[in-house]
This record gives structure tokens, sequence and C-alpha cells, in this order.
């Protein structure tokens, strides 16, 4: 799997990435995939791949992994922590006409499975958030 087919988040956004993100190695990289494990030296991630030693990677060159749950439920705390407010007129802007917000929230915070519309939704509400991305 690449982030070229499944649906990712910038690493780059601040406070999006977290202990156990499950992440996507970009540039150049033998290692495409990982989980974040602890922040290193300066602005990286130490970033973990199996029995592997962990290896430095600056935030621009991960990206979160929202096929996974954990990388789902990590970009809703991210959305949590920028205020209701904002993520309910987000959501009510960007996906409005896919998902109710409340179903949104309670599928990611059960782990349940999401379909492609629901985690493209999330990924829209996220970058919109981050201002990232004009609403459609």
């Amino acid at each position: 799997m690449s982030p070229d087919t499944i649906p990712t988040l910038p690493g780059s956004i601040p406070g999006l990435l977290r202990r156990g993100s499950p992440v996507f190695v970009a540039r150049r990289s033998s290692w495409p995939s990982g989980v974040c494990i602890m922040p290193g030296d300066g602005n990286l991630w130490l970033v973990s791949r199996g029995l592997q030693l962990p290896r430095q990677a600056a935030p621009q060159d991960l990206a979160l992994d929202l096929s996974d749950a954990t990388g789902r439920v990590h970009a809703a705390w991210w959305l949590e922590a920028q205020g209701h407010d904002e993520m309910a007129h987000a959501a009510h802007v960007v996906a409005g006409g896919v998902v109710g917000l409340a179903n949104l929230v309670m599928r990611i915070g059960t782990g349940l499975d999401m379909s492609d519309e629901q985690i493209g939704a999330l990924r829209a509400v996220v970058l919109h958030v981050a201002g990232l991305e004009a609403p459609r």
C-alpha cells in the first residue's frame, strides 16, 4: 500500500501526529510505512517499523494513514482540540451532505469500519480546519 492509494493527512499539520500514529514515510525512503514512537530531536519524529531500529523523520515527510482506525482517531482527537464550534462548522461546510457529524464521530470513536466516503469526509474536514483546503 502507498499514500497514492490510501487516504492520508499531511504530518506537517501542527499537533496531528502523536505517539502511535500510523504513518507513511515519503522522500526517497526505502521504508514506506511505520508508527511514530516518540518525538525525536528538534522537530523530528522517531518512526519504527517492526523490529528494525527507529529512524528519524521530519513531519513534512510523514503522512497520517487514515485507512487505519488509529490514524482516524488521532485525526479526530486533533479536530476536537481545535474546538467543537470550528469542527462542527467545517463538517457542515465540507461534508454536511456526506455524513452527520455525530455519526462520523461515533464511528471513529468506536473503531467501526468506515466507508471510503466517510474517511474522505473526515480528511476534508481536517484539511479545511487546518487551512489547507478550501471548502467545496
